[in-house]
């Protein structure tokens, strides 16, 4: 029995043997030609970062510049500047508006309503150190570029029995528009003095004129650069009388109000005026927003003394803005504005240097 058992076991095996090497025998089947692997499309080169305009952005930027009165200086120079700018400033637009004067565009630009001004240096001062008028420290605005000299003018009618500042004790007297410099002068010194006249009125340049040619005002206090567009128009229509300090009121007011310049109007300069005019001088600047770009505003001040016969055009007064007249800021250049000073190696003051 156990020899049949191990002869059916030998015939398995070779019966498994034979059918293994029969099925590796077969010829296998052909492979599948392989699929070309896919090539990818090269990448596309990047594109280049788009170039922002000197504003920064690529919209328009439009900025507010406040001025002063219809007919004040600081009226006709922002108009000059908005007009170079927006020429010259591809997407930029400056418009002007109508202020108080220099009080009115420091608190405009202090609540982000006016992103320029023109301001005197002695009101930016007094905002960035919360002196005189001032109810808080003001600090947002930036110096950018001396622009013109304006000088304080107390005037009265040839026929005037006006003849010193004391004289204006119960007479009609009119400043400028609230917030201006001749307002912020002329109370400074009615209280100074103790002056008492019978009404005071800050008014706009057209209405210190009309009061001034129909008598119901008998003296007008008024800033304005030389020639003062203001007293050119009225000599047209009336003769004048300029009114001096008397030089104990010049020694007074030099010893405690130093932060008021001085100078010379030389007699000539206008038709009634026979002698030398020492008057109170302010120098007016442009002053921005902290916020704005180095870039615009670097533009801004390199056009404005590349572009300086132009705005001489605009106003005479402007033939003062010298690029050393840097040395009359009072409060810190913008980081932009001191860039283009240090280019052209102008010495900027201590008061002056940035803090951005």
């Amino acid at each position: 029995m156990k020899k049949i058992v191990s002869l059916l076991l030998a015939m398995a095996m070779i019966f498994c043997l034979a059918a293994c090497t029969s099925s590796s025998n077969e010829p296998a089947a052909p492979a599948e030609p392989s699929q070309p692997a896919e090539t990818s499309e090269p990448a596309a080169p990047a594109e280049p970062a788009e170039e922002l305009p000197i504003t920064g952005q690529k919209d328009t930027l439009y900025l507010s510049m406040g001025t002063s009165s219809i007919g004040g200086s600081s009226y006709v120079v922002g108009g000059g500047l908005s007009k170079l700018f927006n020429e010259h400033i591809p997407g930029l637009d400056v418009a002007v508006e109508v202020t108080g004067g220099p009080q009115t565009n420091l608190e405009l630009m202090d609540q982000g309503d006016a992103e320029m001004g023109l301001i005197t240096a002695w009101a930016a001062m007094q905002a960035w150190n919360n002196e005189g008028w001032a109810t808080h420290e003001m600090r947002n605005h930036r110096t950018v570029a001396p622009l013109w000299c304006s000088y304080f003018y107390i005037v009265t009618r040839a026929d005037s029995p006006v003849n010193t500042l004391a004289d204006i004790n119960g007479m009609n007297v009119a400043a400028g528009s609230p917030g201006s410099s001749s307002d912020l002068i002329a109370t400074e010194l009615i209280d100074f003095f103790g002056l008492t006249p019978k009404s005071y009125s800050p008014l706009t340049a057209d209405a210190q004129k009309d009061g001034f040619r129909d008598g119901t005002l008998d003296c007008i206090f008024i800033v304005n650069g030389n020639p003062s567009p203001a007293l050119t128009d009225l000599q047209t229509t009336n003769e004048l009388k300029f009114i001096r300090f008397t030089d104990e009121e010049m020694a007074k007011i030099k010893a405690e109000k130093s932060y008021w310049g001085w100078s010379t109007i030389a007699a000539g300069d206008y038709e009634d005026l026979t002698e030398d005019y020492d008057a109170i001088a302010l120098y007016q600047l442009l002053y921005v927003d902290k916020d704005l770009p180095d870039t615009l505003v670097y533009e801004m001040t390199k056009e404005i003394f590349e572009y300086h016969d132009d705005l001489v055009n605009v106003d005479q007064g402007l033939k003062d803005s010298k690029i050393e007249k840097i040395d009359t800021a009072t409060t810190p250049l913008h980081p932009g504005a001191y860039q283009y000073y240090v280019e052209q190696g102008i010495a900027v003051p201590d008061a002056g240097m940035p803090i951005d």
